[in-house]
């Protein structure tokens, strides 16, 4: 079976947290937690940055009510989130959106501070995927804008992100 054929055999794992699932790949034998911020930052691990945190927004999201949105930052600034887990082998799946000026102000996604990809300009919902290799693994989303004018909404939006982790 191919990976989009497969998605019909994830076996959802409910969890004490209503803001946090669980699925297993039973062919891959890779367990997902599964975040929607359907409950807010449900995974007490997030680090939601200081200074300009990303916050929840339910004005935009890929499904449900929910999204992550970049903190609202000006000029020269970035704000960041994070979230370190203790993964298998396997692949980190999200969706994001963006709305800035094309090439200068950018979300860039990055694994253990190794940019794995950036996107800039108006990027309506997609879903994205990269591989993670086992270990304590830090994911990293950054926004950040140049020092000159702004375009669109001026932010970024991540949702329905799995991570592969350690049961």
């Amino acid at each position: 079976l191919n990976k989009e054929s497969r998605v019909s055999y994830l076996k959802t794992i409910k969890t004490n947290n209503p803001g946090i699932d669980l699925q297993y790949d039973p062919y891959e034998g890779v367990l997902f937690l599964t975040e929607g911020f359907e409950d807010g930052f449900a995974a007490t691990e997030w680090n939601l940055g200081d200074e300009t945190p990303w916050t929840i927004t339910s004005l935009v999201s890929h499904s449900g009510t929910c999204s992550a949105q970049a903190g609202d930052i000006g000029n020269s600034e970035q704000t960041t989130l994070t979230i370190q887990l203790d993964c298998q082998a396997g692949e980190i799946r999200f969706r994001r959106k963006v709305s800035s000026e094309g090439v200068c102000d950018l979300l860039e996604f990055s694994i253990d501070g190794q940019s794995q990809a950036q996107w800039s300009g108006e990027q309506d919902w997609d879903e994205v995927a990269f591989s993670v290799q086992a270990g304590k693994r830090t994911f990293t989303w950054t926004y950040s804008k140049d020092d000159s004018s702004s375009r669109g909404q001026d932010t970024a939006w991540i949702d329905d992100i799995t991570f592969p982790i350690i049961p």
